[in-house]
């Protein structure tokens, strides 16, 4: 017998920023499908945006009140200690009243005393990295998981390689699913489109600089049409300036699966998420790693792409609306070089991750 021919238990563990959540998001939907569907534990953040994404499903859902370890000193390195010890005590308390027989964790504060109070019970557990450069939590806790799994072959030789596997980044239905018509977010089933988006953060600077350069691209993106996606925080004052007439500003996209098939060039910051979901669409892409990631992660994500030929790299500290008017003017007049990226994007893409995932599930999770 498979070990999903048989009801599994299994927890997930994730939250703070998409790039943790989306993932786990999709290992989820894909995990409710099974048939039967595993009897299934998620904990996140008390009022984080996991919880918004997963309590309409059925899923058991467990608040923890943790907090990130701020980079400066503050009062927070005193008390997030204390919030993760009270996690990892919930998350003991919840595992002792109904054990799982396999714990996921997704990374970042939020997972890490879930995943430690598997090891604690002897609970199998598989953590998932999303970045080319692990996190301080996933590479503290690699050694001991039964299993790691990874998003590049980069990453294997900063974590235990006994136990990694590269399976990609988990992507979501609306991702991969047969896109809706343009129309529905305005665009135009024929034009050429510049997409531009900073991540489930958004990103204001992108956004910024974007917004002044557009203006100076009018006469270039003559023929092309825009998509502007801002994040809830930078709408108004985008919307507040003045833009060429073809750019569709949206503070959020549900449907982004089909935001990418609409696309011919995207430009955006360089999270492990956005760059799954661009490679798996096999898009060209100016990308601008945002700085203060930790580990300095989303600028060893965006090599990987620029190394392989699929993206032109702009260092945030280069980004003005003369060097972006300049990058995007020189692809958009060059077909030949974005059909070259498109090409060596899709190569890179792993749109399959999601089921690499399931089987690696199976390996390590037995059943009831």
């Amino acid at each position: 017998m498979t070990a999903s021919s048989k009801a599994q238990r299994i927890a997930l563990a994730a939250g703070g920023t998409g790039g943790h959540v989306y993932p786990a998001l999709a290992v989820l939907q894909a995990l409710l499908e099974r048939k039967p569907p595993p009897e299934i534990y998620f904990l996140g953040r008390n009022n984080g945006l996991e919880r918004r994404l997963v309590e309409s499903l059925p899923v058991k859902y467990v608040g923890l009140s943790v907090a990130g370890i701020p980079r400066r000193l503050s009062l927070r390195w005193i008390t997030s200690p204390l919030l993760a010890l009270g996690a990892f005590i919930r998350s003991v308390w919840t595992f002792l009243g109904r054990r799982p027989q396999l714990v996921i964790g997704f990374g970042s504060y939020v997972a890490a005393p879930v995943v430690l109070a598997a090891l604690c019970l002897g609970i199998p557990t598989i953590i998932h990295e999303q970045n080319a450069v692990p996190g301080f939590v996933n590479r503290v806790l690699a050694p001991f998981a039964t299993r790691t799994l990874l998003s590049v072959q980069d990453t294997a030789r900063l974590l235990p390689r006994a136990n990694s596997r590269v399976v990609g980044i988990p992507l979501r239905k609306e991702i991969l699913r047969a896109p809706a018509e343009p129309r529905s977010l305005g665009l135009e089933p024929d034009r050429n489109t510049l997409l531009i988006f900073g991540g489930s953060q958004g990103a204001r600077r992108l956004c910024q600089v974007a917004t002044e350069a557009l203006p100076r691209l009018e006469s270039d993106l003559a023929d092309w049409q825009t998509l502007f996606i801002t994040g809830p925080n930078n709408y108004e004052e985008v919307r507040s300036k003045p833009l060429p007439s073809k750019v569709i500003v949206k503070d959020y996209v549900e449907a982004m699966g089909t935001a990418y098939a609409a696309a011919s060039l995207v430009l955006a910051r360089a999270g492990a998420v956005s760059l799954a979901e661009i490679t798996a669409a096999g898009l060209p892409a100016i990308l601008v790693p945002l700085p203060i990631a930790t580990g300095g992660h989303q600028a060893k994500n965006a090599e990987i792409l620029q190394r392989q030929g699929a993206a032109v790299i702009i260092e945030d500290a280069r980004l003005t609306p003369e060097t972006l008017t300049e990058t995007v003017r020189a692809l958009v007049h060059d077909p030949e070089r974005r059909r070259s990226m498109a090409a060596s994007s899709k190569a890179l893409g792993r749109p399959d991750a999601t089921q690499s995932f399931l089987k690696e599930i199976d390996t390590v999770c037995r059943p009831c």
